[in-house]
């Protein structure tokens, strides 16, 4: 008897319940580290070692996870300078509907519906020329249009030499880019480094690009994304 209470006063201590168990420290009650689900029932979608990755592969995912969302609201910016142009707004396949505005410019309306561009001046739409004949507004719709475009950035991902993984982030430089007339007109063997930030499903949330090349001012353009495959409409303004 004088054992069995000798015994059950070393497991109690001073009093305390014996069932209790020992007191640990945060670090110990982590345990190994894991990847708990969210709250809300998503899940996150396993992202490659940096050594299994390369541009290429980057590209092939972002392009995978897009193909079939359509839609999306954006939000872009560009700096070269002193000049800076900002748009925002929706796009639904190949479409915009947008706020834009630029260096000596006001914000206005654009609406691009397939190839035609359409600029709201007061009550009415003005034709805005697009591509090769596009001026003033249609300058800034052209940036945002490479900018906010998969496509483009795949192809820019393609040619990264080296990808960096920083989290949910990948940084990575492209040494001679090419097909950046569009935001860098005459901009000839560019480097352009690239921070690139994904969410689930490798949908991309955020691009910033630095674009330099001798004797230039640096470019730097950022877009948003977000609400991909959302419900947007489009369509082309009524003529009044």
């Amino acid at each position: 008897m004088v054992l069995v209470g000798g015994v059950a006063y070393g497991l109690s201590g001073s009093g305390e319940d014996p069932a209790a168990g020992p007191t640990l420290s945060p670090s110990h009650l982590a345990g190994p580290a894991t990847s708990a689900p969210p709250a809300d029932g998503t899940t996150t979608p396993a992202t490659p070692a940096l050594q299994e990755i390369d541009g290429s592969e980057l590209a092939e995912r972002i392009s995978d996870a897009t193909a079939d969302k359509g839609s999306f609201t954006l939000s872009f910016r560009r700096t070269a300078g002193k000049e800076v142009t900002s748009v925002s707004g929706g796009s639904k396949e190949g479409s915009y509907k947008v706020s834009v505005s630029g260096p000596k410019m006001e914000k206005r309306q654009v609406v691009v519906v397939g190839g035609d561009g359409y600029l709201q001046q007061g009550a009415a739409w003005a034709k805005l020329p697009l591509g090769g004949k596009a001026k003033g507004y249609g300058v800034l719709v052209e940036q945002a249009r490479w900018g906010t475009s998969v496509e483009e950035l795949s192809a820019l991902l393609e040619d990264a030499q080296t990808v960096t993984r920083n989290g949910n982030r990948w940084v990575g430089a492209v040494p001679q880019a090419s097909g950046l007339d569009a935001v860098a007109p005459g901009y000839r063997k560019a480097k352009v480094s690239f921070e690139l930030q994904v969410g689930s499903n490798w949908l991309p949330k955020q691009v910033k690009l630095t674009i330099t090349a001798a004797g230039k001012p640096k470019v730097v353009t950022t877009t948003a994304f977000s609400k991909w495959g959302g419900k947007i409409t489009i369509k082309a303004p009524a003529k009044r």
